[in-house]
């Protein structure tokens, strides 16, 4: 299966619409779900703002930034399982035992 192909700015294009010819074809880029397109939207919003960086290395530092925060954001908003809940649970299995 062939990667679906990108618009120039780096967002899925729908392939059940046909990019119009012409100036915009904006109506066939799907909105952004990808983790990895969201992280790059927000690194390119982020760049913009700044605009002139003294040195690669300090947009380097920006970018890094970014990700440890968006990596701490999904490791807070992703709990799969709540381990005080199953101390909980273990507690109670212990006193009925008891």
């Amino acid at each position: 299966m062939l990667p679906a192909p990108r618009s120039p700015d780096g967002r899925t294009i729908r392939e059940d619409h046909p990019i119009p010819a012409g100036r915009g074809s904006a109506a066939s880029i799907m909105p952004v779900t990808n983790m990895l397109e969201r992280l790059n939207e927000e690194i390119k919003r982020r760049t913009h703002v700044v605009r002139i960086f003294p040195n690669a290395e300090s947009c380097l530092r920006l970018i890094r930034a970014l990700a440890v925060e968006t990596h701490e954001n999904w490791l807070e908003a992703h709990c799969y399982l709540n381990m005080d809940d199953l101390r909980e649970h273990k507690k109670e299995v212990l006193r009925m035992a008891a």
